[in-house]
């Protein structure tokens, strides 16, 4: 039996826009077919950034082994694709920064394929990243079009 963490109203919603970042993180990593070592490092550190200072589990230290555990339930078992679309849409002050972790969750084994950068296109026009907003961003992490 999975232990659940008690949780108020913001730490609810912060679960909740993670489950989906998680799950996101998941699909990205899948792109190309498969996820190697480097990925998992990558996905296990971007874990560990969520409870630094100044990020959404911050003033949860003390509950961070439920959380972590809780959110790699939804990195095993992803939400849908398109719920998490749906959710970014409704959130759009995120699209960038779900797209950008995105982004570094596909160059984490330093090599973009075909089917990387065409899940990062349908994810750009999905979440109606702008294309100048988009192209910064794959500058930024070397993904070249």
């Amino acid at each position: 039996m999975v232990q659940k963490i008690h949780t108020s109203k913001t730490l609810k919603y912060n679960l909740n826009l993670a489950k989906h970042l998680v799950s996101l993180w998941y699909y990205a990593l899948m792109s190309d077919g498969k996820i190697g070592n480097l990925e998992l490092e990558m996905r296990d550190e971007m874990l560990e950034e969520l409870f630094e200072e100044g990020r959404i589990f911050y003033h949860h230290q003390e509950g961070k082994n439920l959380i972590i555990n809780e959110l790699m339930e939804y990195f095993h078992s992803p939400l849908p694709m398109p719920q998490v679309v749906a959710f970014i849409q409704e959130n759009r002050q995120y699209a960038n920064l779900f797209y950008e972790d995105a982004c570094s969750m596909v160059i984490a084994d330093m090599l973009v394929k075909k089917s990387e950068k065409k899940f990062l296109e349908k994810l750009a026009a999905d979440l109606e990243i702008f294309p100048l907003e988009r192209d910064i961003i794959h500058r930024k992490y070397l993904i070249h079009n």
